[in-house]
């Protein structure tokens, strides 16, 4: 991820895994791609990054276009919470 200065944005991002409830949040600069930051995200679930799918807490999966948009984006549209789901186990 590049350094920035000024504020940041705040986006969590939330999974079950084994029966346990994870959270991890970051805080990246506005113009950063979801896909920037998914790599480190799927890093600290131990999850492959080509097998992560995002989803709203309502239920909305995101798809490859939304992977392109800023973290800016992704707030004001889906608002700052993500679930992840792990393709490679869901199938």
């Amino acid at each position: 991820m590049s350094s920035f200065q000024g504020k940041g944005v705040e986006i969590i991002f939330k999974a079950t895994i084994g029966g346990r409830k994870n959270e991890v949040k970051r805080v990246a600069a506005p113009d950063i791609l979801l896909q920037e930051l998914i790599v480190d995200v799927a890093k600290k679930f131990n999850i492959v990054c080509d097998s992560v799918a995002l989803a709203t807490i309502s239920g909305h999966v995101l798809t490859p276009d939304d992977f392109e948009l800023s973290i800016r984006q992704i707030r004001r549209i889906y608002g700052d919470t993500l679930t992840i789901i792990n393709r490679a186990v869901v199938g």
